[in-house]
């Protein structure tokens, strides 16, 4: 059911229950309490971040981020907080943003930031799985070496060994 039409439902049931009270006055009052639950809600999410170990502006964060995540895979909020708050999610390395479930185990970091001596395999299988679409269409993550994984194009920066 939509929510214009709760709204329309709620505030057809309020101008039955009391009489003398208009449409407008009642949908109006109707929307005033849904705001008043919506910021109530948000600040019980905030003050459930800050008991986790977050300050208030990181809390803030951490509820928008959430719901950013609810909204991009069409989840609810518990789901995407459960999602938000797993280990292999959290960001292990804050300049290139890798996360822990991306870790590679030829890089001495574990990350992208450090490559020395890695094929770059576990990075090309991850930024075709995290990335934008646009750069897997342009042939970005292409492996050109079928002995090392290594690419011949230089844009990608995991050159081949073998050659």
């Amino acid at each position: 059911m939509s929510r214009n039409r709760k709204l329309t439902r709620a505030a057809r049931a309020l101008t039955d229950r009391a009489g003398g009270v208009t449409y407008a006055q009642a949908r109006a009052t109707v929307l005033e309490h849904a705001t008043a639950a919506i910021a109530a809600r948000h600040g019980e999410r905030i003050a459930v971040r800050i008991a986790l170990g977050a300050t208030e502006d990181e809390a803030a964060d951490q509820v928008e981020a959430i719901q950013g995540i609810a909204a991009e895979h069409g989840t609810c909020y518990d789901a995407a907080e459960e999602w938000f708050d797993a280990p292999e999610n959290q960001v292990m390395c804050e300049t290139c943003g890798w996360v822990w479930a991306m870790v590679c185990p030829e890089c001495p970091k574990g990350c992208a930031c450090d490559d020395t001596g890695c094929t770059g395999w576990r990075h090309r299988d991850f930024a075709v799985a995290y990335d934008h679409d646009d750069e897997q269409d342009a042939g970005y993550y292409e492996v050109d070496c079928p002995d090392c994984g290594g690419s011949f194009d230089s844009r990608t920066g995991y050159g081949c060994a073998c050659h």
